[in-house]
Protein backbone atom coordinates (compact mmCIF):
# COMPACT_ATOMS: atom_id res chain seq x y z
CA UNK A 1 0.00 0.00 0.00
CA UNK A 2 1.59 3.26 -0.67
CA UNK A 3 1.58 6.43 1.41
CA UNK A 4 -0.38 9.04 1.13
CA UNK A 5 1.04 12.10 -0.55
CA UNK A 6 1.59 14.27 2.48
CA UNK A 7 3.86 11.51 4.16
CA UNK A 8 6.12 11.93 0.85
CA UNK A 9 9.23 13.83 -0.46
CA UNK A 10 9.19 15.82 -3.79
CA UNK A 11 11.58 16.66 -5.65
CA UNK A 12 12.15 18.35 -9.25
CA UNK A 13 14.62 16.77 -10.88
CA UNK A 14 16.12 18.29 -13.99
CA UNK A 15 17.00 15.49 -16.43
CA UNK A 16 19.12 15.55 -19.96
CA UNK A 17 17.91 12.87 -21.96
CA UNK A 18 18.24 11.64 -25.69
CA UNK A 19 15.56 12.55 -27.27
CA UNK A 20 14.60 9.53 -28.44
CA UNK A 21 11.28 6.94 -28.55
CA UNK A 22 11.55 5.04 -25.30
CA UNK A 23 14.15 7.50 -23.73
CA UNK A 24 11.83 8.79 -21.07
CA UNK A 25 10.12 5.36 -20.31
CA UNK A 26 13.92 4.18 -19.19
CA UNK A 27 14.40 6.66 -17.01
CA UNK A 28 10.70 6.61 -15.49
CA UNK A 29 11.59 2.63 -14.84
CA UNK A 30 15.06 4.00 -13.42
CA UNK A 31 13.01 6.03 -10.86
CA UNK A 32 10.67 3.25 -10.27
CA UNK A 33 13.37 0.81 -8.81
CA UNK A 34 13.92 3.27 -6.15
CA UNK A 35 10.57 3.39 -5.63
CA UNK A 36 9.70 7.04 -7.12
CA UNK A 37 6.48 7.63 -8.41
CA UNK A 38 6.44 10.23 -11.51
CA UNK A 39 3.62 12.43 -10.60
CA UNK A 40 4.82 15.41 -13.40
CA UNK A 41 6.73 15.82 -16.41
CA UNK A 42 7.17 19.44 -18.07
CA UNK A 43 9.38 19.58 -21.08
CA UNK A 44 11.88 22.59 -21.31
CA UNK A 45 13.83 22.31 -24.18
CA UNK A 46 14.28 20.15 -27.43
CA UNK A 47 16.87 20.01 -30.07
CA UNK A 48 19.93 18.60 -31.05
CA UNK A 49 19.04 15.10 -30.68
CA UNK A 50 18.49 16.09 -26.83
CA UNK A 51 15.68 17.09 -24.45
CA UNK A 52 14.94 18.55 -21.13
CA UNK A 53 13.01 17.70 -18.40
CA UNK A 54 11.86 18.77 -15.08
CA UNK A 55 10.66 15.38 -13.45
CA UNK A 56 8.13 15.83 -10.40
CA UNK A 57 8.77 12.31 -8.51
CA UNK A 58 7.26 11.64 -5.07
CA UNK A 59 9.91 9.32 -2.71
CA UNK A 60 9.16 6.98 0.93
CA UNK A 61 11.54 9.63 2.46
CA UNK A 62 15.11 11.53 1.78
CA UNK A 63 17.08 8.78 2.36
CA UNK A 64 16.13 7.24 -1.48
CA UNK A 65 17.11 10.17 -3.13
CA UNK A 66 20.40 9.09 -3.60
CA UNK A 67 19.37 5.70 -4.58
CA UNK A 68 17.02 7.53 -6.98
CA UNK A 69 19.92 9.55 -8.65
CA UNK A 70 22.60 6.48 -8.92
CA UNK A 71 19.68 4.61 -11.16
CA UNK A 72 19.08 7.04 -13.28
CA UNK A 73 22.49 8.43 -14.23
CA UNK A 74 22.84 4.22 -14.96
CA UNK A 75 20.33 5.28 -17.85
CA UNK A 76 22.51 6.22 -20.99
CA UNK A 77 22.85 8.87 -22.41
CA UNK A 78 20.86 10.74 -19.24
CA UNK A 79 22.66 13.06 -17.00
CA UNK A 80 20.91 15.00 -14.30
CA UNK A 81 21.56 18.94 -14.04
CA UNK A 82 19.78 19.78 -10.51
CA UNK A 83 17.77 18.90 -7.93
CA UNK A 84 15.47 20.50 -5.50
CA UNK A 85 12.83 19.84 -2.99
CA UNK A 86 9.74 21.27 -2.87
CA UNK A 87 7.21 21.94 0.17
CA UNK A 88 4.10 20.89 -1.65
CA UNK A 89 3.16 19.60 -4.79
CA UNK A 90 3.04 22.09 -7.38
CA UNK A 91 0.14 23.23 -9.87
CA UNK A 92 0.31 21.45 -12.97
CA UNK A 93 2.64 24.10 -14.96
CA UNK A 94 0.37 25.22 -17.81
CA UNK A 95 -2.17 25.82 -14.49
CA UNK A 96 0.39 27.60 -12.87
CA UNK A 97 1.19 30.08 -15.64
CA UNK A 98 -2.73 30.86 -16.24
CA UNK A 99 -2.68 31.79 -12.57
CA UNK A 100 -0.01 34.20 -13.51
CA UNK A 101 -1.67 36.24 -15.90
CA UNK A 102 -4.42 36.05 -13.82
CA UNK A 103 -2.64 38.39 -10.87
CA UNK A 104 -0.81 40.68 -13.70
CA UNK A 105 -4.43 41.29 -14.81
CA UNK A 106 -6.11 41.51 -11.95
CA UNK A 107 -3.08 43.73 -10.43
CA UNK A 108 -3.32 47.43 -10.57
CA UNK A 109 -1.63 48.92 -13.26
CA UNK A 110 0.75 51.23 -10.56
CA UNK A 111 2.15 47.90 -9.30
CA UNK A 112 2.03 45.61 -12.24
CA UNK A 113 5.43 45.72 -13.28
CA UNK A 114 6.93 44.93 -9.73
CA UNK A 115 4.35 42.22 -9.71
CA UNK A 116 5.34 40.89 -13.14
CA UNK A 117 8.76 41.02 -11.80
CA UNK A 118 8.20 38.98 -8.51
CA UNK A 119 5.76 36.62 -10.55
CA UNK A 120 9.06 36.02 -13.33
CA UNK A 121 11.57 34.87 -10.60
CA UNK A 122 9.03 33.07 -9.24
CA UNK A 123 8.50 31.45 -12.05
CA UNK A 124 11.37 30.59 -13.49
CA UNK A 125 13.21 29.95 -9.59
CA UNK A 126 15.92 32.83 -10.18
CA UNK A 127 18.09 34.07 -8.45
CA UNK A 128 16.98 37.75 -9.53
CA UNK A 129 14.94 40.35 -11.08
CA UNK A 130 15.38 44.13 -11.90
CA UNK A 131 13.30 46.26 -14.19
CA UNK A 132 15.34 49.46 -15.92
CA UNK A 133 14.28 51.92 -17.72
CA UNK A 134 15.59 52.26 -21.76
CA UNK A 135 15.84 56.16 -21.62
CA UNK A 136 17.66 56.80 -18.19
CA UNK A 137 18.96 53.20 -17.60
CA UNK A 138 17.27 53.67 -13.85
CA UNK A 139 16.76 50.81 -12.38
CA UNK A 140 12.79 51.20 -11.06
CA UNK A 141 12.03 47.31 -9.58
CA UNK A 142 15.06 45.12 -8.36
CA UNK A 143 14.78 41.88 -6.25
CA UNK A 144 17.01 39.22 -5.02
CA UNK A 145 20.73 39.36 -5.59
CA UNK A 146 20.60 41.47 -8.59
CA UNK A 147 24.08 43.44 -10.50
CA UNK A 148 24.72 46.98 -9.49
CA UNK A 149 22.20 49.27 -11.31
CA UNK A 150 25.37 50.72 -13.77
CA UNK A 151 25.86 46.97 -15.27
CA UNK A 152 21.94 46.04 -15.43
CA UNK A 153 21.54 49.87 -17.38
CA UNK A 154 24.14 49.05 -19.75
CA UNK A 155 22.49 45.26 -20.31
CA UNK A 156 19.31 46.76 -20.71
CA UNK A 157 20.66 49.61 -23.68
CA UNK A 158 22.28 47.05 -25.09
CA UNK A 159 19.21 44.61 -25.61
CA UNK A 160 16.93 47.17 -26.66
CA UNK A 161 16.73 47.43 -30.06
CA UNK A 162 17.91 43.04 -30.48
CA UNK A 163 15.26 40.41 -31.52
CA UNK A 164 14.09 38.39 -28.96
CA UNK A 165 16.12 35.58 -30.61
CA UNK A 166 19.35 37.67 -29.90
CA UNK A 167 17.98 39.34 -26.61
CA UNK A 168 17.89 36.04 -24.85
CA UNK A 169 21.50 34.76 -26.12
CA UNK A 170 22.75 35.02 -22.48
CA UNK A 171 22.52 31.52 -21.15
CA UNK A 172 21.56 32.96 -17.48
CA UNK A 173 19.62 35.85 -18.28
CA UNK A 174 16.12 36.45 -19.95
CA UNK A 175 15.26 39.77 -21.13
CA UNK A 176 11.70 40.67 -21.98
CA UNK A 177 11.30 43.95 -23.69
CA UNK A 178 8.21 45.95 -22.58
CA UNK A 179 8.37 48.76 -25.43
CA UNK A 180 4.96 50.42 -24.04
CA UNK A 181 6.23 50.96 -20.70
CA UNK A 182 9.71 51.75 -22.11
CA UNK A 183 11.43 48.86 -19.56
CA UNK A 184 13.27 45.94 -19.96
CA UNK A 185 12.39 43.08 -17.19
CA UNK A 186 15.57 40.75 -16.73
CA UNK A 187 15.66 38.02 -14.77
CA UNK A 188 19.03 35.84 -14.49
CA UNK A 189 19.37 32.80 -12.57
CA UNK A 190 23.10 31.38 -11.43
CA UNK A 191 22.98 27.86 -11.06
CA UNK A 192 21.75 26.66 -14.24
CA UNK A 193 21.08 28.33 -17.70
CA UNK A 194 17.36 29.15 -18.62
CA UNK A 195 15.59 27.01 -20.97
CA UNK A 196 13.64 27.81 -24.06
CA UNK A 197 10.15 26.90 -22.29
CA UNK A 198 10.89 29.17 -19.76
CA UNK A 199 11.99 31.81 -21.55
CA UNK A 200 8.52 31.76 -24.49
CA UNK A 201 6.64 32.14 -20.74
CA UNK A 202 8.20 34.87 -19.88
CA UNK A 203 8.22 36.43 -22.95
CA UNK A 204 4.44 35.75 -23.51
CA UNK A 205 3.64 37.22 -20.03
CA UNK A 206 5.48 40.31 -21.10
CA UNK A 207 3.17 40.60 -24.15
CA UNK A 208 0.08 40.58 -21.91
CA UNK A 209 2.12 43.02 -19.47
CA UNK A 210 2.81 45.54 -22.04
CA UNK A 211 -0.65 45.64 -23.70
CA UNK A 212 -2.14 45.89 -20.56
CA UNK A 213 -0.49 49.49 -20.72
CA UNK A 214 -2.85 50.94 -23.25
CA UNK A 215 -6.26 49.03 -21.80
Amino acid sequence: MSLPSRFMETYVIRVWLPDRPGALGQVASRIGAARGDVIAIDILERGAGQAIDDLTVQLPDASWLSVLLAEVSQTEGVAVERVRRIEVEREEPSVHVLGIAARLAECVAHKRIDQFCAEAMDLVEGTWAAAVAFESGTVTVRYGEAPSDEWLGAYASGVRHLPSESANAADDIASVILARHGIAVLVGRNESGLRSREREELLRLGRLVDCLASA
